[in-house]
């Protein structure tokens, strides 16, 4: 019964996204062309050759040099095995949903467990550094965006520290040399990361024409619209924000908790890299939860001592 509602409710909502698109062209067209813009100029870069080259250096044992780099200190911290601190250090780095992405890489690879795998997901959602600073940092100004950032960094990490297992998991051999040649491994990597890269900009292009819709029929005036984007698509919430004129304090307020929320934009992309898995959405949600109230929390001492 609750599915036959949900399909119904689903087919609904895809009808009125038609007709509108009938009805109104221009401006869906419009919005796709900013939107396409946003994520060429933010998104697209700060992701696609990351993906690319961390694809690579993992086929190449890159995990056998961060052994020795990396991982004493994240063993210590939060008890994890070398395949797991692999993920952490790759997620702080190249944003989400790249650790929902290298997850379920590794957990197919059976170099992590499906245990391991539903932790992980709870705490590597970190928004990549390049599009906070590149992305926010204009909006308001370099000072709020670090505290930005050093508020949703750090509260994954205090959720991470917190559900740590009680011991170390037992790591497994993964010092294996690439078995093919790195013109193929390169090939593949670009075909799989294009997916994904598609895949984020499909969600995002559906997400915001969705709020356009909510917009252009709904009577609500601009906060009430720049919340709506920032729920429905992380970028146009952002991009929103410059039309507001509030205080800095609520726009990086409001710019933590749509970056640390993630968005029903992102939510969907990490549905997509999870599906065929028996990885559980539920904990990357209870994650996505926490880290939002932890982020807030932090934001407000942080800001009021700082600032």
């Amino acid at each position: 019964m609750i599915n036959k509602f949900k399909n119904i409710f689903i087919l609904i909502v895809l009808i009125i996204l038609l007709i509108f698109f009938i009805l109104n062209p221009t401006l869906v067209i419009n919005n796709i062309t900013k939107n396409t813009n946003s994520f060429m100029n933010n998104v697209f870069p700060s992701l696609f050759l990351f993906f690319l080259l961390i694809d690579l250096l993992l086929a190449f044992n890159f995990i056998t040099v961060l052994k020795k780099l990396f991982a004493f200190p994240v063993k210590k911290l939060f008890h994890l095995d070398i395949n797991s601190s692999f993920i952490l250090f790759i997620s702080l780095f190249s944003g989400f949903p790249s650790g929902s992405k290298y997850i379920t890489n590794l957990l197919n690879k059976k170099m992590i467990s499906i245990e391991s795998a539903n932790t992980l997901v709870t705490y590597t959602h970190f928004g990549n550094i390049a599009f906070i600073l590149g992305t926010i940092g204009p909006i308001l100004n370099k000072k709020i965006t670090l505290i930005i950032l050093i508020c949703h960094y750090l509260s994954n990490l205090i959720i991470a520290f917190i559900i740590r297992p009680k011991e170390v998991i037992k790591e497994k051999e993964v010092d294996k040399q690439a078995s093919a040649s790195f013109t193929d491994i390169l090939s593949t990597s670009i075909i799989s990361n294009t997916k994904i890269i598609i895949i984020i900009f499909g969600t995002m292009i559906f997400f915001s024409t969705i709020s356009l819709i909510i917009s252009a029929t709904i009577p609500i005036n601009s906060y009430q619209s720049t919340l709506l984007c920032g729920i429905l698509d992380l970028s146009s919430g952002i991009i929103s924000l410059n039309n507001l004129s509030i205080p800095l304090f609520y726009k990086g307020l409001l710019s933590l908790i749509f970056i640390s929320f993630g968005s029903l934009s992102v939510h969907m992309q990490v549905r997509i890299l999870l599906r065929n898995t028996k990885i559980k959405y539920s904990y990357f949600l209870l994650g996505r939860i926490s880290q939002t109230a932890l982020s807030i929390t932090l934001f407000l001492l942080v800001y009021w001592r700082f600032y």
